[in-house]
């Protein structure tokens, strides 16, 4: 998967040479909404391909130090072996040992599974896990085989969290949550996903966003959002600008600005050097109290730009590109 990631990032460089990420302009900076380009390829795709080559450089060098001393076990191992009395020699079987195990039939995804509460399994060496799969939305193909990853609607569950909180996931899935930057990490590496963002104004407006291909790295990586596919949906391309960025929370910074952004607007996020052009865990505005400002709410710029107010209702869900 990260050699398909390499892949996409490298098409997408090679399909778009003029783009950059001084081309895109910070909510912090302007209070008037402009037109957004919609870049299929930011500038930073050349930083996050750098740090994902690097990253897995590292990975390479490690593996093979390991598979070096796993050979030099399996040398001495036969070397004792040989040496060994006739009578004490440890017996080599000629064929592998075959056992007898009963297939898992736990799914790894949404698709094809009952609306609601699922125990999916990512892979045969990993725990399972409950979600909460939604085959009645009808964006993209219609489909169904949705797996939510983060729920917001009314303000119950605090998104203003440390790094720790971010990494292992909060909330509970019948109410408001979010799945868990590992869990999300291994589900977007696991198979290729795409991306669903649907949102609500306070005039109930629904709008959408679809990313047909949408991949985080690992806690090494900072969980940089690292592949971002092409855009569709009524909602405008907010997303774009956060492609190549690292997680940021409060206690973590990882952005490139000179302050925390995770700080300044009051919720954890991709945030750049300019904080964001859109932010799904900012602040949640209750239903009565002053309007938010300064930029904190749940923003999304080709939407609802801020610097005040907030959006009343969020989804992000994923499900593989691939139908089974």
């Amino acid at each position: 998967m990260a050699l398909e990631a390499i892949v996409t990032a490298l098409a997408c460089l090679s399909a778009s040479p003029n783009s950059s990420e001084s081309s895109h302009h910070s909510m912090i900076m302007k209070n008037s909404v402009e037109p957004m380009a919609l870049d299929s390829c930011p500038g930073s795709t050349l930083g996050a391909l750098a740090l994902r080559i690097q990253f897995m450089t590292d990975e390479l060098q490690s593996l093979r130090t390991e598979l070096n001393e796993l050979q030099q076990l399996i040398d001495e191992y036969k070397r004792r072996a040989q040496e060994a009395p006739l009578g004490t020699r440890i017996l080599q079987p000629s064929s592998p040992l075959i056992l007898n195990t009963v297939p898992d039939k736990t799914p790894k995804n949404c698709f094809g599974q009952s609306h609601g509460q699922v125990r999916i399994r990512i892979g045969h060496n990993k725990e399972p896990f409950f979600v909460s799969c939604d085959q009645k939305i009808r964006y993209g193909n219609g489909e169904g085989g949705w797996l939510v990853v983060a729920y917001r609607f009314d303000g119950s569950e605090e998104f203003n969290r440390d790094w720790q909180n971010y990494k292992a996931g909060f909330g509970v899935l019948n109410g408001e949550f979010f799945i868990g930057l590992d869990k999300l990490h291994r589900l977007t590496n696991g198979e290729e996903q795409e991306l669903l963002v649907v949102m609500r104004n306070k005039n109930r407006e629904e709008r959408f966003a679809i990313y047909d291909h949408f991949s985080i790295g690992s806690e090494a990586e900072k969980y940089l959002l690292y592949v971002l596919g092409a855009y569709s949906g009524d909602a405008g391309d907010s997303l774009r600008y956060h492609a190549g960025k690292k997680f940021t929370t409060y206690d973590q910074d990882n952005d490139d600005n000179g302050q925390n952004c995770a700080r300044t607007h009051a919720g954890a996020w991709w945030y750049g050097r300019e904080c964001f052009e859109s932010n799904l865990f900012g602040t949640f505005q209750t239903k009565y109290g002053a309007e938010i400002d300064y930029f904190k709410g749940i923003l999304w710029k080709t939407f609802l730009p801020g610097p005040k107010g907030s959006l009343a209702y969020v989804r992000m869900l994923i499900r593989p590109r691939k139908k089974p």
